[in-house]
């Protein structure tokens, strides 16, 4: 479901989920808030132009919908 580079994403922002395993919907609830958290306070410029963060919040709100 999500990409090494996701993956890679949420470790460095210590999402505290086990991707070695079978996401569960509990997973998947804290992968959403905390990501539209990220997106929400590190997501956009100053022109509320998409930053790099934010491309990848987005991305990984668009795999779990």
């Amino acid at each position: 479901m999500f990409t090494k580079k996701q993956i890679d994403f949420m470790k460095d922002r210590e999402i505290d989920v086990d991707f070695d395993k079978k996401l569960t919907d509990d997973d998947y609830i804290l992968i959403e808030d905390e990501v539209s958290h990220l997106l929400q306070i590190e997501g956009f410029d100053e022109n509320y132009e998409p930053t790099h963060i934010g491309i990848t919040c987005e991305e990984i709100i668009d795999a779990i919908d």
